[in-house]
C-alpha cells in the first residue's frame, strides 16, 4: 500500500509540474506578442538635414484598400514620409532604420524589421535598396514596442541610387506577401516636400 501512495504522490507532482508548464507557455505565447523595450536616450537622425520636412507620398494606381490607404484616409490621399535612423542610448552600434508616416494629424513611427535587400549592378555599385518595416514594430517616446496583435503589415520603402552612390527614396507600399516585389498597383511615389 505504501508503494502505491508514493507512486500516486509522484504522479500528482508530475501532473502539477505539467500544468504549471502548460500555463506558463500559455501566458508567454497567449498574450499575442506585445513587448516593450525602454531606452534611456532615443535620438532620431533624419537622412540629411534637408529631409526633416520629408517626402510627399502620392498615390499611383491605387485601386484597393490596404494598411497605407487606410492610414492615409483613402485611395486618393497623400501622406508625408520622413526617413532616417534611430540611435539608442547614444551608441552608433545600437541604431536601426526609421520611417515616420504622417497623415491627417496622425503619425506613426516605425522601426525597420531587419529585412533589407540591396541590389548591385555588374560593376558592384549599389543600384537599389529595399527596407521593410512592420507596422507592429514602432517607436513611442523612448520605447520600442512590438505589438503584433493586429497582424503583421509590411511597409516596403524602395531607395534608388545614382552613379555616385547617392540614394533617393522613390516608392513606398504595403506588402501583403513575403516577396516584397513592387506591385503593379497600390504604391505611392515619393517626391521631396517643399
Amino acid at each position: 500500500m505504501g508503494r502505491y501512495k508514493r507512486n500516486g504522490f509522484r504522479l500528482l507532482i508530475a501532473l502539477i509540474i505539467i500544468i504549471i508548464l502548460l500555463l506558463s507557455v500559455g501566458i508567454i505565447y497567449g498574450n499575442d506578442y506585445i513587448k516593450r523595450y525602454r531606452f534611456n536616450h532615443v535620438e532620431k537622425i533624419y537622412e540629411n538635414v534637408y529631409m526633416e520636412d520629408g517626402y510627399i507620398a502620392e498615390p499611383e494606381n491605387v485601386i484597393h484598400d490596404d494598411w497605407l490607404t487606410d492610414f492615409a484616409g483613402g485611395k486618393k490621399e497623400q501622406f508625408i514620409v520622413r526617413i532616417g535612423q534611430v540611435l539608442y542610448n547614444q551608441s552608433e552600434v545600437n541604431k536601426e532604420a526609421y520611417i515616420e508616416i504622417e497623415s491627417n494629424n496622425e503619425k506613426i513611427e516605425l522601426i525597420a524589421n531587419g529585412g533589407s535587400y540591396e541590389y548591385y549592378d555588374i560593376t558592384n555599385k549599389i543600384k537599389r535598396k529595399t527596407l521593410n518595416f512592420l507596422t507592429g514594430k514602432r517607436l513611442e517616446g523612448n520605447e520600442v514596442i512590438k505589438d503584433y496583435t493586429e497582424g503583421k503589415n509590411t511597409i516596403v520603402l524602395i531607395i534608388d541610387y545614382d552613379e555616385d552612390g547617392n540614394g533617393t527614396p522613390k516608392v513606398i507600399y504595403c506588402s501583403d506577401d513575403q516577396s516584397f516585389k513592387q506591385p503593379k498597383n497600390n504604391y505611392y511615389r515619393l517626391s521631396i516636400r517643399n
